[in-house]
């Protein structure tokens, strides 16, 4: 996209295990060299889940009720030719699924906001997909700085 050639997340594998899961500068810097690249992102998946919560409230007559998927990232950009870290940020994601109005009495049992797997992996796939669509953004932004 926009001109920035990404490697394939193949090359990473040898870094993963390397680093046993936890980032090191000195590590991404030295991978990133060998596979002559200039940036390696590292991304940690630090939340994902999804949970049923309050939408709004019509007093004494009627609750609303949705289902929300959350993803927190730590992300880390190691300009390799540098050796500095360019960026180390959080992101926060979230995607909004069924919901249900509830009249009078709220309950935990109602079917409309149970989701099947099929129905589960599609809102995990759309915060997936709007996730990478940030991190594109931000390795646009630092490169077009370049």
């Amino acid at each position: 996209q926009s001109g920035v050639e990404l490697a394939e997340p193949e090359d990473s594998d040898e870094l993963k295990r390397a680093s046993n899961g936890l980032f090191n500068k000195q590590q991404a810097i030295d991978h990133g060299i060998a596979g002559e690249h200039r940036y390696v992102l590292w991304c940690d998946v630090r939340r994902e889940e999804m949970r049923i919560e309050k939408g709004f409230t019509l007093p004494f007559f009627a609750k609303q009720r949705r289902v929300t998927a959350y993803m927190d990232i730590e992300y880390r950009i190691v300009d390799c030719q540098r050796g500095r870290l360019m960026v180390s940020e959080k992101l926060k994601v979230k995607e909004h699924g069924p919901s249900s109005m509830q009249y009078l009495d709220y309950t935990d049992a109602d079917p409309s906001l149970y989701l099947s797997y099929a129905e589960r992996k599609e809102i995990f796939d759309k915060l997936e997909q709007e996730a990478a669509d940030k991190l594109t953004e931000v390795i646009d932004d630092l490169a077009r700085q370049r």
